[in-house]
């Protein structure tokens, strides 16, 4: 630092011999002046001086400042963070600092005079060479964002802001540029991107996912609704039902008293006067001849009750002949003989009698049944 000084204070030490080298001249011509005007000079000579020390060291303050300054400035413009550039109307490299040095990779001192495109790959050639076009033409700042290569071949983004610089017309001279590394930012726009795209994928999937949901949904619900319209179809047939099963029971109930009624009625009345007889009976002839009144009477008394109570009712004539037939212990081949059928309808009949009668359990003999069942 002492040494820049040094020679920075050089040319005020020059300057300060040539002075004295001037007051020299000046004393000469005092001599040949008159003696007043000489002691008025003599006296003003050193105000003069000491006013020319006082200059002097000024100027040498305020160049030594401008000096540290521009230094500073100098430093400042190296290593900002920020790469700089001046460059040509052509696209040449100017100047640079060393931010920018790195940024390419490459020694300063071989960027100068050397086109900035070459660092630009083939993609952004076009994108720089119409941002230059616009900043020479519009005489305003352009922005743009290129890809630029490395001398050893690393691909990376920087921002590229441009001004231009006129000389005293309206011609551009220069274009003074900034860039600034980018290739982190283009790596988090890159993989928000590709996770937006993932997000709009799996929203339409879940889009997807809902609609058939809500498809189903809706499918069941109209199937619920369906069976609430069933059920309260079941419940209302259910409710009809019960009604009609209640006046059932009620009739029944009434017809059962009936039924008591007439039977108490005509056992004192036919049956108990018979057995009477039949006990007074002395001999063979009219003992058959008791038995048999008092199988009428009881006869007429299952058909006074059959209106109500006969289990046969709804068997056809044919069944109804079938049904004698198996009573009296014909088989379904004896039957298919007798009747001149088939053993296959002769069985069919046989099933049509358990069904109608009720009989659907295959443990109860049908034979014995319709003995039990029929006079």
């Amino acid at each position: 630092m002492m040494e820049k000084n040094k020679v920075q204070l050089k040319p005020f030490n020059e300057l300060r011999n040539r002075q004295g080298d001037l007051l020299s001249q000046s004393v000469e011509e005092l001599q040949s002046t008159g003696d007043n005007d000489v002691k008025r000079l003599v006296h003003e000579m050193p105000v003069h001086q000491i006013e020319s020390d006082i200059q002097n060291e000024e100027l040498q303050r305020a160049q030594v400042a401008i000096e540290e300054s521009r230094l500073q400035y100098a430093d400042l413009y190296d290593l900002a963070p920020v790469g700089f550039l001046t460059l040509s109307p052509k696209e040449l490299i100017l100047e640079a600092n060393l931010t920018s040095a790195t940024l390419l990779g490459e020694d300063r001192r071989y960027l100068i005079k050397r086109a900035f495109s070459s660092f630009i790959t083939a993609e952004f050639q076009d994108t720089f060479c119409l941002h230059c076009k616009r900043v020479i033409e519009t005489l305003t700042k352009q922005t743009c964002e290129l890809q630029l290569q490395k001398k050893d071949g690393t691909p990376f983004y920087v921002l590229v802001e441009s001004i231009p610089v006129q000389n005293s017309g309206t011609e551009v001279q220069q274009i003074y540029s900034s860039i600034i590394d980018i290739t982190e930012r283009k790596k988090v726009e890159k993989a928000l991107h590709k996770a937006h795209e993932d997000l709009e994928r799996q929203c339409e999937e879940r889009t997807l996912e809902l609609k058939s949901a809500a498809e189903e949904l809706k499918e069941r619900q109209e199937e619920l609704l369906r069976h609430k319209s069933e059920l309260e179809k079941v419940n209302k047939e259910l409710m009809e039902t019960n009604k009609a099963v209640s006046i059932l029971a009620r009739n029944i109930d009434k017809n059962k008293q009936e039924m008591e009624s007439a039977i108490a009625k005509t056992i004192n009345s036919l049956l108990i006067p018979t057995i009477k007889d039949l006990r007074k009976a002395k001999t063979v002839d009219g003992l058959h001849s008791a038995v048999d009144i008092l199988a009428t009477q009881v006869q007429a008394l299952i058909n006074d009750l059959s209106g109500g109570m006969n289990i046969l009712a709804p068997l056809t004539p044919t069944e109804m002949r079938v049904a004698v037939m198996v009573k009296n212990g014909l088989t379904s081949q004896n039957l298919a003989n007798k009747l001149n059928i088939s053993l296959h309808t002769a069985k069919t009949h046989r099933r049509n009698l358990r069904k109608k009668l009720n009989v659907q359990n295959s443990r109860i003999n049908l034979t014995s049944y319709l003995r039990a069942i029929m006079w």
